[in-house]
């Protein structure tokens, strides 16, 4: 959804380099509006291992954009092979991966497409959660929760969401199901 730009500050203040995320016109209210709730999201989620939203709005021609971290890294699962990142390596990755969902969950976020190319390991070995693209806000209202609003596309859902399960019924255990590309990462061969 959109185009993606990497960008640089200019203006000599500091050193930045980040992406750039910018929504077409054209693309219809339903387009636009899942745009936005991504940046919602986005901007509720100050966590360390969670790619950080820098700036959003729009553009002098209406297109809308969100400016996020740029995160130089690998996919997490090419840096396990490439490191040979041993048990306890793999176990402190696992678990950083763990505090970014659960931070997630905590204020109500459902990520919906964790997989290895939405987490990368910087060169220092900082876990990062990319791509909130279709993530689904839940709301909790008394001691109840539902869905109120979702960022998904049919075609774009990963596979729990195929396998009959209406989206109300997703919550936060169903993150597990959808973690299963991961195990590769954290497996040992």
């Amino acid at each position: 959804m959109g185009r993606v730009y990497v960008g640089e500050r200019q203006d000599g203040q500091f050193n930045r380099e980040v992406v750039i995320k910018i929504l077409p016109r054209g693309g219809g209210r339903e387009r636009t509006r899942r745009f936005e709730l991504q940046r919602d999201i986005l901007a509720t989620l100050q966590h360390p291992n969670i790619a950080l939203l820098f700036d959003a709005g729009a553009l002098d021609s209406g297109e809308l954009y969100i400016v996020m971290e740029q995160v130089t890294g690998r996919h997490i699962d090419d840096y396990c092979t490439a490191k040979t990142a041993d048990l306890n390596g793999r176990i402190t990755m696992f678990s950083a991966l763990c505090n970014a969902v659960g931070f997630a969950h905590n204020n109500l976020i459902l990520h919906r497409d964790i997989k290895p190319s939405n987490v990368l390991v910087t060169d220092d070995g900082v876990v990062k959660l990319l791509d909130f693209g279709i993530a689904k806000l839940v709301a909790c209202q008394r001691a109840r929760c539902s869905s109120t609003r979702s960022l998904s596309g049919a075609r774009n859902q990963r596979p729990v969401a195929h396998r009959g399960t209406h989206p109300r019924e997703l919550g936060t255990a169903s993150t597990g199901a959808g973690c299963g590309d991961l195990r590769t990462a954290f497996s040992f061969r």
